[in-house]
């Protein structure tokens, strides 16, 4: 068993340098040109904060290049060019050009890259790149979670949900009936918790739960290139991840056609257990 896994972690070291090479092409690019925001569209309505740029347009337009010239056989998953697929390919990048556009366009610093690399619907290697903050973040199966190429420690050694902060996701859509159930949610999980927090990416959630920052992450509606590296992130780092029943993450979970995920991310199973008796009274 041990040498089988090895030889499978050795085989995702290509895709792993090449995600990199991705998370960092695209994130220098992308802090260049932050003072130079232009928004293309809003993807609901004239309020909304779920906007596209030129910047993401461009990060995503590099970053799918990138792919179909290094492995032009694979599937793309993207968020704004390639955002949907049918059956779940043998061989499929998710890409997430820019997670955290409206911190981004609004000047701060809490914005990421994301790349990760699927095999039959699992994520193998990943790479989530904070410009600002020149925080690059890796993981390939079997072999941990490295910041900035150093193996990533648990930072806060608080096991029980009662000492730790807990990160929370909204969806954009403000009008879907999750939202109502998610603010009663939330209030119990912040009676619970020491505290809550909001970082406005999804991507950058999970890694505080995985470097052990944050005790948990939960979003009753997110995309797959939203969460997919920290998934291998929190597993990699001995935590938790479901959906917030307690079964299994569907990654690639639709309703009536559209990606439709809640997931929570703990970062380790007392937190977990803990949320999820509030969290399955709301789903």
């Amino acid at each position: 068993m041990k040498s089988i896994h090895r030889s499978n972690v050795q085989n995702y070291s290509k895709e792993l340098k090449h995600a990199t090479v991705i998370a960092e092409t695209v994130g220098r690019a992308l802090l260049g040109a932050q003072n130079t925001i232009s928004i293309v569209r809003r993807k609901s309505d004239s309020q909304s904060f779920d906007y596209t740029t030129n910047q993401d347009l461009s990060a995503e337009r590099t970053a799918i290049r990138y792919i179909k010239k290094m492995f032009p056989h694979d599937s793309v998953l993207s968020e704004e060019t390639l955002p949907t697929i049918g059956d779940i390919p043998a061989r499929l990048w998710i890409i997430d050009p820019v997670d955290g556009t409206a911190n981004y366009a609004n000047g701060m610093n809490t914005y990421a890259v994301s790349a990760s690399f699927c095999e039959y619907g699992r994520v193998q290697a990943a790479v989530v790149f904070l410009p600002a903050l020149r925080e690059l973040y890796s993981a390939c199966r079997g072999r941990g979670v490295r910041l900035n190429r150093n193996l990533l420690t648990i930072r806060t050694p608080n096991r029980d949900l009662k000492r730790s902060f807990v990160n929370l996701g909204f969806p954009h859509e403000r009008t879907k009936p999750i939202v109502k159930n998610a603010f009663a949610m939330y209030t119990e999980i912040l009676l619970a918790s020491a505290d809550i927090r909001r970082t406005g990416s999804a991507v950058l959630d999970t890694v505080l739960v995985a470097s052990g920052k944050s005790g948990a992450y939960i979003t009753p509606d997110i995309k797959p290139w939203d969460i997919a590296a920290g998934t291998l992130f929190v597993e990699e780092q001995g935590g938790v991840v479901s959906d917030p029943l307690g079964k299994p993450l569907d990654l690639f979970r639709k309703v009536d056609g559209e990606f439709a995920i809640a997931a929570i991310f703990s970062k380790n199973a007392n937190i977990h257990s803990s949320l999820l008796r509030i969290t399955k009274r709301y789903f």
